[in-house]
């Protein structure tokens, strides 16, 4: 019956169910009439997202969504999971006093602290799909679709870096300056896989308002096994609100924060020609 279907419906054709309902500012992301679901459902959904959250909520103590089904049809990826009751921290950050804001970034630090805790032996997506970290994820100089990973070892994360660095430069040509940040990637050695989020923003925890507890950490489509510092410079470098950024300093420890420079240039460097 699922081939039938899928011989029916076009590469762009999106299957809802009844009673799905998009919620706004959120394009992918879809009520369901009835139900404490939701569905998040799109061309650039991808499955690892759900076996993110299957793995998080497996092995911590972290509060994800429950994902009840996930699977690919005509090109399109859909996740059924719970709906995670809270408010955005990014609606109500601006009202806490300084002691709920403090108490939030104690959990969020236990939170993080956990999840650095969980150890792979690749560098990617789950499970074993290319890397999302986004120095994979710009756009190439040519109007090129490629993907990096994944990475057996920190020295082939390294190289990949440097293939995405090439591949972002007009006839994949390295100058000085380039060479130099070359030199420096591969001086980092720490071989450690470390499970990150990647998109640690205030829009992506949800909060209770009555008891300040974070009730969920959501939008893991960025998630997988990293080097230490990018789930740190990923956070910090998109923070657009100068409190949370401080804030960000307190939840993660030094060890985590150490390569945001060298990250940081990098990442500028990524996007000198093409700016994304």
């Amino acid at each position: 019956m699922d081939d039938i279907l899928a011989g029916l419906l076009s590469p762009t054709t999106l299957v809802l169910p009844a009673g799905a309902q998009r919620i706004d500012n959120a394009p992918r992301i879809y009520t369901i009439d009835n139900t404490n679901h939701v569905l998040k459902a799109g061309s650039s959904v991808k499955l690892s997202e759900a076996e993110a959250m299957r793995f998080v909520s497996r092995t911590t103590n972290i509060p994800v969504p429950q994902v009840h089904e996930s699977y690919i049809l005509t090109d399109h990826g859909y996740i059924y999971m719970d709906h995670v009751h809270g408010r955005p921290l990014s609606q109500i950050w601006a009202h806490l006093s300084p002691d709920q804001r403090g108490s939030l970034v104690s959990q969020l630090r236990e939170i993080f602290k956990e999840l650095s805790s969980l150890r792979g032996d690749f560098f990617g997506a789950l499970w074993n799909q290319p890397s999302l970290d986004v120095f994979f994820i710009h756009l190439p100089f040519l109007d090129v679709k490629l993907s990096y990973g994944p990475f057996k070892t920190r020295l082939e994360y390294n190289r990949g870096l440097v293939d995405a660095l090439r591949n972002a430069r007009p006839g994949n040509f390295l100058d000085d300056l380039d060479q130099d940040l070359v030199e420096q990637l591969h001086r980092l050695t720490d071989d450690t896989k470390v499970f990150s989020h990647g998109d640690l923003h205030p829009g992506n925890i949800l909060v209770d308002e009555q008891t300040h507890r974070i009730t969920g950490i959501i939008d893991w489509e960025g998630a997988g096994f990293s080097v230490r510092g990018r789930e740190y410079f990923e956070a910090k470098s998109r923070a657009r609100n100068l409190e949370w950024s401080a804030a960000l300093d307190e939840i993660f420890d030094e060890e985590e924060r150490k390569p945001f420079e060298l990250f940081q240039q990098l990442n500028q460097a990524l996007t000198r020609y093409t700016c994304v």
